[in-house]
């Protein structure tokens, strides 16, 4: 188990599956709240202590409501290790993420090795430098124009008759403002 697990703050808590689960249904508020508290210290920490005492002064709540809460119910949802309670499920899950972002890395390093080891002979147009080198001066001239490649668009311009309406309009628009 990771010693890191700022790299996932986060871990999927699907209310369904908890909602159907019986255990968490006959639970009272404050078994609720002790489980909740648990699990989401047992997702950033990887455990807590599994002696109700001290696990009350790790959560920071009053002793009694953490051994009223701690019964038998919640702590089916972990299991106790060397004096710790950890949670398989967080556990799988974890193991799962930290699988998976490894396959990831590794596909990148290698996508990435691939990529930087292309040399010009590698691609079909062969280029003077390996990919990603900046040329050290520009290819052809930058402030060159040909005129034969230039075409005008002079034939495309065309006057236009005015639209009748538009000129009523217009009228209109002059009657009225002498009458105003």
């Amino acid at each position: 188990m990771s010693q890191y697990r700022d790299d996932l703050p986060w871990f999927p808590l699907y209310a369904s599956n908890i909602l159907s689960d019986k255990r968490y249904r006959l639970m009272s508020p404050l078994e609720r709240f002790v489980w909740i508290s648990i699990l989401l210290e047992c997702w950033s920490n990887g455990s807590v202590p599994a002696d109700p005492e001290s696990l009350a002064k790790y959560l920071g709540y009053p002793v009694e409501q953490v051994e009223a809460g701690l019964t038998d119910r919640v702590l089916s949802f972990f299991r106790e290790v060397k004096g710790e309670l950890i949670s398989p499920q967080l556990e799988e899950y974890w193991a799962k993420q930290t699988k998976r972002r490894s396959k990831l890395s590794d596909g990148g390093k290698k996508g990435a090795k691939r990529r930087w080891s292309k040399t010009s002979d590698d691609i079909a147009t062969p280029l003077p430098t390996p990919i990603g080198s900046p040329l050290p001066t520009p290819i052809g001239s930058l402030n060159t124009l040909r005129s034969n490649t230039l075409q005008s668009n002079t034939s495309l311009v065309k006057e236009v008759d005015p639209d009748p309406w538009i000129a009523e309009y217009e009228a209109e628009l002059n009657k009225v403002k002498v009458t105003v």
